[in-house]
Parts: structure tokens; C-alpha cells; sequence
């Protein structure tokens, strides 16, 4: 006989329920979402090498001065507020001053981004829209008719707009004064990324207002509190940076080109150009993926339906309204404007597919395979389509490919060519819009205008920019002169650039500048020091670079 088993008095003489053993299933849409990710950063690390392009330099050159202790709006202008450049820098600090170090750190932002919408989505509704909205994200959000390839302000604003969305529903959910207030951060950080955050912290304020509203759980005291502490947590980094840019002295500079200007960059395209310009920059947001569209479209009409979660769909909703928000500003819906209604697409097209796995679940037992085989069909031809893309890319090949008419990669050369002929202290003139040289060439600009196109549209401040960027290339007296005489560093209409072209000769003459350089574009020609001394150039696009004599004053 086997020996008698020795029960404790804890125990007692009855045997104890084993626990149920866990059911393997329900760790399979981690598994899952862990694939997506996966094969996401297999994407994005295999476009590392992909040149930087103007938002990108600007962007990295902000980050740059900035680890350099040179606060935002000090050495360079631009419209957005500063969070973007301080992703920048920090994403510079842990991975090095590079290109492929800047896009690391959007690969870990973007990789919480798709972490975040899966619980929204489990949240929201079940694993498998949560499944579903990642891997439409992870898919669309690096696709190159969005720029996705590159670390965009809106990639920024969707990781936080995304962390806020998740503790707003946890907020709602299970209460706490940290909830409210720690969503209301996410989502004022969204705004500091870029103005255009702003419409996320008001969805935020109306989520929590019709909570209150529809659904009544809480006296209307402690809403009013929940309210006020999400607003006090979407207030703080706006009001962060209002007071770091006070103390560095640089609020007036920041005012103006953050809140003034906007203003009247905002209404340069004309109200009468809004058809042109969505038949211009619509139709091409829907190039290979055009499944994941009509089954995100088809979830629009889902939402309606009589079924369970009305309280979700609401608030899915209201949130893929206010994603698309903030492509309208300004009417140029450019294509990483819509970066951040990703989410909400991906979110749609799970919700389709499970409702309709719901529905179809009545007729035959295998629904679930038939609705995920729908996913990975849709996504599967996008991959086809844009294969070369996705699969083994050629960075530099893409570059000309996507920005075709921008010479990004043709422009390295330049940069490294100003590294190495100049000093540290040394400033540089970019004349164009190309402000990734400074930062590649790691020079502080001769003006805070590291964009053109300020200067040459009619706007108001257009003659005070002007002569402010005058002023201040005469007084810095750069040691390399370059000039990006292409089409769209400028975009200038006839009889805009010519004042400042006549400028440029005269200020060259003055200073007794010497032509040490021609870059001849399409295809791309080199010429230095000697062999660009007296040669003039025929090529319709090109760049010229001139050195001050070590004599002149």
C-alpha cells in the first residue's frame, strides 16, 4: 500500500478544488499582437538608412541644439511647438546623433503606439478588433502615402493621443483622480507635439461630459472634479513649456511663430481650393490598401447597429471623427496629416469584421477563419502592391522614388562636405529649405530661418521676415554660403524669389565669396574647390556652394 498522505490541519480532511487550468486560447491574441510587432520592426528597422527629409532635418537640427543646451526658437525658427524636437533629442541622446538613431526612437514610440490601441481595442470591444486595429496600424502607419517611413510630428502626437485614449477608458471605467489626471497628460502631450493635438484633449473633455450625461454613474460633483482634474493634467505641458521658454527668453520668438503665424500660414490655401486640393491629396491615401478602406468604411454603418456596447461604439465614433480633425487645419491634407486617424481605421475595420463574424457565426461554425482570412487578404495585397516597399527595400532608391523632385540622399554629400572644411563654431547659410544639412553637418545656422518658404509667399510679416533673415546672415557672416536652387525648397511663384535672389548676388559679391562647389541634379554631378572654381552650371535644378575668403571681414 502506498503511505498514507499526510493532510494538514489547514487543509482539513476534504480535498481541495483544483484550480481550472488555463485555457491556451486566451493568450493567443498576444501571441498575436507580438507578431505584429515583430514584423512591424523587422519594416521599420530595414528603413533605417532612409535619407532624413526637411521635416526630419528640422526636427533633428532643433533636437541638436538642443542637447547642446541651446534652447527652441533660439538659432531657428519653425510653427510647431517644441515636444517633437524634444522626442527628437531624446531619441538622439539614447541612440546617437544619426538618421538611423532618430528612427529607432520612433520605432519604440511606435511600437507603444500599436501596444496602446490593442488594449483600446480589448477595451472597446474583444481581442479580435483588437488584433485586428494593430495590425491595420502597424501596416498603414510606416506606409510610404503617409510618410510613415519617416518620424513625422504625427507619429508622436499618435503615441500620446493613443496613451491618453487608454487611460481615459481605464479612467472610466475604474475611477481614480490619477487616471483622469494621467489622461489628460497624454493628451496635453499630444498637443505639444503639435498644435493640432488639441482636438484629442477636447474629445477627452467630451468623453468625460457625456459620461456623465448618458450614463450617469457618478453625482454631478464628482464629475465636475474627474473633469477638472483631466483639464489640469492637459493644461501642465503646454504650461511647461510656456514657462522653459520664458525662462530661456525666448517667449516672444516662440509666441509669434507658434500661435501668431499659424494663423496666417494656416489661410494660405484659399477656401475656393479645398475641392483641388482633396482631389489632389486624397485619392492617393488610398494607393494599395484600398481593402483595409472599404472594411473600414464598412464599420461606419457598424456602428449603428442595435447590438451590444453602444457606450463603445459612441465613443469609437467620436473618436474617428476627431482623428480626422486634425487634417483640416489649413486645407492641405498632406498625407501624414492622417497618421493619427489610423488607429481609428484599424478600429473600424475590426469592428466590420466582428460583427460580421457575429452575424456569420449563425450560419457555419467556421466565421472566425473566414473574417481573419479577410484581414490578412486585405492586408496581403497592400504588401503586394507595394512590395519592393515592405520587403527588402532600397532605401535610396525609394527616396527618389516617393520625394521625387526633392534630392534628400543628393544631399549628403553636402552636408559631409561642410563637416569637414569647417570648425565647430563655424556657421552656415542654406539658402532653401533644407535645414537636414545643418543637422547632418552638425553647424549652427547663419539665421533662425531655416525654411524659405516663409519668405517668398505674400503674407504680412513676409518684408519684416525678410529683412529680419537679412540682418542676420549679415551679421553672422557664415563661412559656407549654400544655395538649393530646386523647385521645391522654394516653391515660389514667378516674381516671388527674384528680391532675394538679387540679395544673395550682392551679399556674395560684398563678402568676397569664392564658388567652391556644384552639385548638378538629375542625375546627381559633383564638382569641388578647383574644378567648381569658374564653372558654370547649365542644369535646370542645382546647388551652389560658396566659401567666404579668409580675408574678408
Amino acid at each position: 500500500m502506498p503511505p498514507k498522505t499526510k493532510i494538514s490541519k489547514k487543509q482539513g480532511p476534504a480535498k481541495q478544488a483544483a484550480a481550472p487550468p488555463a485555457d491556451p486560447a486566451r493568450f493567443v491574441p498576444y501571441a498575436l499582437l507580438a507578431l505584429v510587432l515583430v514584423l512591424f520592426a523587422y519594416v521599420r528597422v530595414s528603413l533605417l538608412s532612409f535619407p532624413l527629409e526637411r521635416d526630419e532635418g528640422e526636427y533633428a537640427y532643433l533636437g541638436q541644439l538642443m542637447l547642446n543646451g541651446i534652447a527652441p526658437f533660439k538659432l531657428a525658427y519653425n510653427l510647431k511647438l517644441p515636444g517633437t524636437a524634444c522626442m527628437y533629442a531624446l531619441s538622439m541622446a539614447v541612440f546617437g546623433q544619426t538618421k538611423e538613431g532618430i528612427r529607432l526612437g520612433l520605432l519604440f514610440f511606435n511600437l507603444g503606439s500599436l501596444v496602446f490601441l490593442f488594449f483600446i481595442g480589448r477595451k472597446l470591444f474583444n481581442s479580435f478588433v483588437a488584433v485586428s486595429a494593430a495590425a491595420v496600424c502597424a501596416v498603414l502607419s510606416v506606409n510610404p502615402v503617409f510618410l510613415g517611413q519617416a518620424a513625422h510630428a504625427t507619429q508622436f502626437v499618435t503615441f500620446y493621443m493613443l496613451g491618453g485614449v487608454f487611460f481615459l477608458i481605464r479612467a472610466l471605467e475604474k475611477g481614480g483622480w490619477h487616471r483622469y489626471f494621467i489622461s489628460g497628460l497624454f493628451l496635453g502631450l499630444a498637443l505639444v507635439m503639435k498644435q493640432s493635438g488639441f482636438f484629442f484633449a477636447v474629445f477627452g473633455g467630451l468623453i468625460i461630459a457625456a459620461d456623465f450625461f448618458v450614463l450617469r454613474k457618478d453625482p454631478p460633483w464628482k464629475s465636475a472634479f474627474n473633469l477638472g482634474l483631466y483639464g489640469a493634467g492637459a493644461a501642465l505641458p503646454l504650461a511647461l513649456v510656456f514657462l522653459a521658454m520664458f525662462s530661456s527668453g525666448v517667449f516672444e520668438k516662440f509666441w509669434f511663430w507658434t500661435f501668431i503665424y499659424p494663423a496666417v500660414y494656416a489661410t494660405k490655401v484659399p477656401v475656393s481650393a479645398i475641392f483641388e486640393q482633396l482631389s489632389l491629396n486624397i485619392p492617393p491615401l488610398f494607393a494599395g490598401f484600398i481593402w483595409c478602406w472599404v472594411l473600414a468604411g464598412l464599420g461606419v454603418p457598424a456602428l449603428f447597429l442595435r447590438q451590444e456596447k453602444p457606450w463603445s461604439r459612441f465613443f469609437l465614433g467620436l473618436f474617428a471623427v476627431f482623428s480626422l480633425l486634425p487634417a483640416v487645419p489649413g486645407f492641405y491634407f498632406r498625407g501624414h496629416y492622417f497618421i493619427p486617424f489610423i488607429p481609428a481605421l484599424g478600429l473600424l475595420a475590426g469592428l466590420f469584421l466582428s460583427t460580421l463574424n457575429r452575424w456569420a457565426g449563425g450560419f457555419f461554425k467556421q466565421a472566425p477563419r473566414f473574417t481573419a482570412a479577410l484581414l490578412v487578404l486585405a492586408l496581403a495585397a497592400g504588401l503586394k502592391n507595394q512590395a519592393d516597399f515592405y520587403f527588402k527595400p532600397d532605401p535610396l532608391k525609394l527616396c527618389s522614388q516617393y520625394y521625387h523632385g526633392n534630392y534628400f540622399a543628393e544631399l549628403t554629400p553636402v552636408a559631409d562636405y561642410i563637416r569637414n572644411n569647417t570648425a565647430p563654431q563655424d556657421t552656415v547659410m542654406v539658402f532653401g529649405s533644407e535645414p537636414e544639412i545643418y543637422f547632418q553637418s552638425g553647424r549652427k545656422s547663419a539665421t533662425g530661418y531655416i525654411y524659405m518658404y516663409d519668405l517668398v509667399y505674400v503674407h504680412p510679416y513676409a518684408e519684416k521676415m525678410r529683412r529680419e533673415m537679412m540682418a542676420e546672415v549679415e551679421k553672422s557672416k557664415p563661412k559656407y554660403f549654400i544655395s538649393v536652387l530646386t523647385h521645391l525648397s522654394w516653391l515660389a511663384k514667378p516674381g516671388q524669389v527674384e528680391p532675394l535672389l538679387a540679395w544673395r548676388s550682392d551679399y556674395l559679391r560684398r563678402n568676397r565669396y569664392t564658388q567652391v562647389g556644384v552639385i548638378e541634379l538629375e542625375p546627381a554631378r559633383y564638382l569641388w574647390d578647383r574644378e567648381a572654381l569658374n564653372y558654370v552650371s547649365g542644369a535646370k535644378w542645382q546647388v551652389l556652394i560658396h566659401k567666404r575668403d579668409e580675408g574678408s571681414r
